[in-house]
């Protein structure tokens, strides 16, 4: 039972007492924070260990990180060490940002030489387009032929990002569940990560670098509405979102969209370097 000021919990133990005998039973109780840790090691009180073992029942699983707990655990991990690095858990986010962002280079690379290769598609599609103006069926046949000879993969570009999607998920679950975090502020202006940024500051940058990010990829949709929905819409639409959602996931995403815009204008550089894109000027010309 549950009230505004305190909680109560109710065991019920069915107990069988043969005549002229008695029964003894003892319990016991953990109350205090769900440090996963503290839980692996907490025994059961007056229970000897067995020879060569312990006497711990382990709790960890009383904190449900859901589908997600293989993640979690793992960001709970990184959080922690750096934190102990630097004794923040915004900056221990920040930091967890960017090994992920390391880690994901390789996917990367791959998406925006993908990227560029849809683009230089781009005028064959049109030919396609206007060669079969009323059979969308024959579009889709030719297009995907086309992705074929050219050994592209339309879908390359979403790699980075599918990957990205269950960290963001895994993160949220940790936030609202990990004790370490709650009520743990960033340099003073947010309260709280686990709650939402009451400045509404997080979600709006994160908003714009959405946006920025965006415009900065190379345009692969030949539709100007579906160009706009994506470009414009979507980052709009997921900024309303993350009004409500907690600080510390709206850092996360804020910092790695800042890596993306360093990484994209990194990437283009290189990608221009060796060849695989061709030069704004050029492509402008």
């Amino acid at each position: 039972h549950t009230t505004t000021a305190e909680r109560r919990v109710q065991l019920l133990v069915p107990v069988t007492v043969p005549p002229g005998q008695s029964v003894t039973k003892s319990f016991g109780s953990y109350l205090g924070p769900k440090d996963l840790e503290v839980l692996q090691k907490i025994g059961a009180p007056g229970d000897a260990a067995p020879a060569g073992g312990d006497s711990t029942v382990g709790l960890d699983g009383t904190v449900d990180f859901g589908m997600w707990a293989v993640i979690c655990k793992g960001l709970l991990f990184f959080l922690r060490f750096f934190h102990g690095l630097f004794g923040n858990w915004g900056l221990a986010i920040i930091l967890l940002t960017v090994m992920v962002k390391v880690a994901l280079l390789p996917l990367t690379h791959r998406a925006m030489v993908s990227a560029e290769a849809m683009k230089k598609l781009q005028p064959e599609m049109e030919k396609i387009k206007a060669k079969y103006p009323d059979d969308r069926e024959k579009q889709q046949v030719e297009q995907m032929r086309l992705y074929q000879e050219a050994k592209v993969n339309p879908l390359g570009g979403c790699l980075p990002l599918l990957v990205q999607l269950p960290i963001w998920a895994a993160l949220f679950t940790t936030l609202r569940t990990s004790y370490e975090l709650y009520g743990e502020p960033f340099f003073g202006v947010w309260g709280d990560l686990t709650y939402k940024d009451p400045t509404y500051l997080l979600p709006l940058a994160l908003g714009v670098t959405m946006i920025a990010t965006q415009r900065l990829q190379p345009q692969m949709m030949t539709d100007p509405s579906q160009a706009f929905l994506i470009t414009w819409v979507m980052p709009i639409f997921f900024t309303a979102i993350m009004l409500s959602y907690p600080a510390g996931l709206a850092l996360y995403i804020f910092t790695n969209n800042l890596l993306s815009i360093a990484q994209q204008f990194a990437l283009r550089k290189y990608l221009e370097k060796t060849g695989q894109a061709a030069p704004k000027k050029a492509v402008a010309k």
